[in-house]
Formats: C-alpha cells, structure tokens, sequence
C-alpha cells in the first residue's frame, strides 16, 4: 500500500502534461488544480482502503476524461426551478417589489400569490 502512495504524482507534475495542459484552455488552471487534487484524494483515500491495488496510467485517455467529466460536473450551474407563490418578486441587488394589479390580472391564476382569510362571519 504505501509504495502506490509513494508513485502518486505530485500536481504541477500532472498539470504539466500535454492532456492535463489541454484542460487549462476551456478552464482555469485553478480549477483543473483543484480537480486533480480532489482525484489524488479520492485515489489516496481508495489506496488506503485497500480498494485499489494498482495505480492508473495518469497519462491516458480515461484518466484525462474522468478529470474533464469531473472539472464539468463542477462547473455545471447548480440552481434549482422553484415557484414564487408569495406574489412577490425578488430580484438580486434590486429589493423586493410587489406585483402591480396590471401583472396580478394577467397571471394565469389571477391573484394566486395574494394571501386569502376566512371572512369574521364564519369564524
């Protein structure tokens, strides 16, 4: 176990290599960093464990696509749709901002977002 740990490539090592350097054009360098740290973590964590007993070719087509799968999912916007149903609209930087009657009107629920109470006579 501790002789893979002692082949594991250091970094800038890696980033020097013509696929690894590839990545650094459609990327930052940061990030294709922070990715081949994260892979030598993972690996070293894996080498520790006992669940990998050789060590891959860092040189090869896989290895280079599972860094580039890897930097991509990262990079990949992470928000989720959601409704506003508060008949309030945020925007970033801007404050909140209540819907006019005209926009309240026009919406396909009519006044969906408005908030409804029982009348006094039923309570």
């Amino acid at each position: 176990m501790s002789h893979l740990l002692r082949h594991l490539p250091q970094v800038h090592a890696l980033l020097d290599t013509a696929h690894i350097a590839a990545l650094t054009q459609t990327y930052s360098r940061l990030e294709v960093a922070q990715a081949l740290r994260t892979t030598l973590q993972d690996l070293r964590a894996a080498v520790q464990s006992g669940a990998v007993t050789r060590l891959p070719d860092f040189e090869s087509d896989t290895f280079f696509a599972g860094l580039a799968g890897r930097i991509e999912d990262h990079c990949k916007p992470h928000m989720v749709s959601v409704i506003n149903a508060t008949g309030i609209i945020i925007h970033t930087n801007l404050g909140r901002a209540r819907l006019s009657p005209e926009a309240l009107a026009r919406s396909p629920r009519g006044r969906a977002g408005r908030r409804r109470e029982p009348h006094k006579s039923r309570i």
